[in-house]
C-alpha cells in the first residue's frame, strides 16, 4: 500500500513544546487519499538527521514525504526550496556542520525546488489567508533536513511551516492537525495530475462483531483520530489474504477477540469524508461473527474504548462506514445463523 513519510521535530530554544510532533504524532497510521501515514519524530540535531532520513526514505511504498517543524507567528507556510548552506546557528548540543553545509560533497549556494507545485497546492487549498507560499526555509534543522530529502530525490517531498500553539489567534493543536491534513490530501491530489492513477480506491473489511451475553448489541469503538466517531472493528485487506482471516486479525489486534464462525455481508462503495481523510474512498467488504469474549482496547492510541450497543440506536457521530452500512438496510442476525439473510443484502453503491 501507498505510504505517506511525515515529520516533526523534538522541542528546542524556547519551544518547549513544538506543534510540529504534536500534529504529525496525531496521523500516525491514519489514512489520506488512500495512503498510510507512517509519522517520525526528528531531534533537532544536524548530525543525526542525514542516516535517520537514509533510514525512514527506506519505507515501502513512500510516494509523498512532508516534513514539519515550527516557524514564526501567524499562518502555515509551505516552503518552495531548500539550501545547502550555510547553516551556522547551534542545535540542541550546541553543535553545527563544520563545512556549513548539509551535504559536503555540494556547494554551499546549491538550491533545491520541491518537485511538488507548491503554488498550485496553496492554490487548491480554501484557507488562502492562513496558509502561504514561502522562499525562506530558515537556514536551521528544519531547511536543512527538507535540503538532505530533496538530495535524496526519492519522493515528491514538500516542507511545512506551523505557527507556535496560539489559542487566542485561532492556531488551536486541532485546527493547525485539520489544515495540515488538507495540504496532505490536496498535495497527493496536486502529485496524482502528473502520475494517473496514484490515487484509488482503497479495500478494506468491516466486522460486525455480536455476543449472546449482550443481545441485540453489537460492538462499536471511538475512533480518536476521526475525532471521535463510532465505528466498526476493521483494517485494511492486505495482499494475499481472506476476507475471513483479516475480519479476524483486526478484530484480535484492535480488541483483543477471538471470533467464531465468520460469515459474509454486504459489499458497500463508500466515498465521503472523515476528518482524518477529506476525501475517503474505500470499497468496504463487510463480515459477521459472534464472540463470547468482552473487548480491551489494545490500541488507545487510535481508539480508547470497545463498547457493546443496540443496533438500533447506534451511538453518534458514527463513521463514515458504519452510517453507510445502516443506509444499506442490513441488519445484523443475533443469536442465528446470518449467512442467509447478510447475503440477501441491497446493497445500495
Amino acid at each position: 500500500m501507498a505510504a505517506i513519510l511525515v515529520t516533526g521535530f523534538q522541542p528546542f530554544g524556547r519551544h518547549v513544546v513544538n506543534p510540529s510532533w504534536q500534529i504529525m504524532q496525531t496521523l500516525d497510521g491514519t489514512t489520506i487519499a488512500g495512503a498510510t501515514v507512517v509519522a517520525r519524530e526528528l531531534p533537532v540535531e544536524y548530525d543525526k538527521i542525514p542516516g535517520l532520513l537514509d533510514g525512514l526514505w527506506k519505507w515501502p511504498g513512500v510516494v509523498l514525504c512532508v516534513h514539519c517543524g515550527v516557524g514564526l507567528e501567524g499562518s502555515i507556510r509551505i516552503e518552495r526550496y531548500a539550501h545547502n548552506g550555510t547553516y551556522t546557528r547551534l542545535d540542541n548540543l550546541q553543535a553545527a556542520p563544520q563545512s556549513g553545509k548539509c551535504v559536503d560533497a555540494l556547494g554551499a549556494d546549491l538550491t533545491l525546488t520541491s518537485s511538488v507545485n507548491v503554488q498550485k497546492l496553496v492554490a487548491e487549498l480554501p484557507e488562502a489567508d492562513q496558509i502561504r507560499v514561502s522562499e525562506d526555509a530558515g537556514h536551521y534543522l528544519c531547511e536543512f533536513t527538507y535540503f538532505y530529502s530533496l538530495h535524496l530525490h526519492i519522493a515528491p517531498t514538500i516542507f511545512v511551516h506551523v505557527p507556535p500553539l496560539d489559542n487566542a489567534a485561532g492556531n488551536t493543536l486541532e485546527s493547525l492537525r485539520a489544515r495540515v491534513v488538507r495540504i496532505i490530501d490536496t498535495a497527493m491530489r496536486v502529485i496524482a495530475d502528473k502520475k494517473p492513477g496514484l490515487l484509488r480506491p482503497q479495500v478494506g473489511v468491516g466486522a460486525v462483531v455480536t455476543s449472546r451475553a449482550h443481545p441485540g448489541c453489537i460492538l462499536v469503538g471511538r475512533r480518536l483520530q476521526d475525532g471521535g466517531h463510532y465505528a466498526l472493528p476493521g483494517g485494511h485487506l492486505e495482499i494475499g489474504e481472506s476476507l475471513e482471516a483479516c475480519a479476524r486479525r483486526e478484530t484480535k489486534e484492535e480488541c483483543g477477540l477471538t471470533l467464531g464462525r465468520v460469515y459474509p455481508g454486504p459489499t458497500l462503495n463508500v466515498v465521503g469524508s472523515t476528518p482524518s481523510a477529506p476525501a475517503y474512498h474505500y470499497v468496504v467488504l463487510f463480515t459477521q461473527a459472534e464472540t463470547d469474549g468482552e473487548p480491551t482496547a489494545l490500541e488507545p492510541e487510535k481508539c480508547d474504548a470497545w463498547e457493546w450497543h443496540p443496533w438500533v440506536s447506534l451511538p453518534q457521530p458514527r463513521f463514515v462506514t458504519l452510517e453507510r452500512l445502516i443506509e444499506s438496510g442490513f441488519a445484523p442476525s443475533f443469536g442465528t445463523e446470518p449467512h442467509a439473510q447478510i447475503n440477501n443484502v441491497d446493497v445500495k453503491l
